[in-house]
């Protein structure tokens, strides 16, 4: 019985050892010790599904990415006009649009008389005057706001001035604004006119020479 036994031991002792999960196939073939270890590595039967990466998205060529730059150029041009520096801004927040490609779509457009920040400062200015009556000032902060640069912001501004003066254009912001809320009364009536016509933007010694010739109602105080 004893010699028996250990016919059996010896047999198991010698029988390749299995392995017990997918996780002991790799050490298992390695050390030689599998029962068919280039046949489990050509089934793969033991091994875990793996998902397969997503491709990566093929990044943007460098001439469809200009071709997009100059594209959404004139789509922001066509919607109405705009300073260079303001397309300039629009352009780079997409981050598929480069430095230079936008730099090369700005140079184009200015070269077509798309782009041109005279001609765009001046036409603001003059279609602002002729819409509502404002002072240079704030003709100054809106252009500025379009990103024009102060130099050509201002000479825009004065070539407009010289055929508007900015007396006439006061006066034309008190007879619109006097025709809403009526004549100054009081003091306190005066100076919410005066507040009104600094925020147009007109200079703070015109406006009080035409306040002076109002004649206030002292009752009201």
């Amino acid at each position: 019985m004893r010699k028996g036994r250990s016919t059996e031991t010896d047999e198991a002792e010698r029988e390749p050892k299995r392995a017990r999960n997918w996780r002991e196939i790799e050490p298992l073939a390695e050390e030689g010790k599998t029962g068919d270890p280039e046949g489990i590595r050509k089934r793969g039967s033991l091994r875990p599904r793996q998902r397969a990466d997503p491709p990566d998205e093929a990044p943007l060529k460098e001439e469809p990415a200009r071709e997009r730059v100059m594209k959404r150029a004139i789509r922001l041009l066509a919607a109405r006009p705009r300073s260079e520096g303001e397309l300039r801004e629009r352009l780079l927040e997409k981050e598929w649009a480069s430095a230079e490609a936008v730099e090369e779509a700005i140079e184009k457009l200015r070269g077509y008389g798309y782009v041109e920040d005279e001609r765009f400062a001046l036409d603001y200015a003059s279609y602002r005057v002729k819409r509502k009556p404002v002072g240079k000032r704030r003709l100054l902060r809106e252009l500025a706001a379009q990103k024009v640069a102060e130099e050509t912001a201002r000479a825009a501004i004065e070539a407009v001035f010289a055929e508007n003066p900015e007396e006439e254009l006061l006066d034309r912001a008190i007879e619109r604004r006097i025709a809403r809320t009526g004549l100054p009364r009081s003091r306190a009536e005066l100076k919410r006119l005066y507040d009104h016509l600094l925020r147009a933007g007109f200079q703070h010694e015109l406006i009080m020479n035409r306040l002076r010739g109002f004649t206030l109602d002292q009752s009201e105080d």
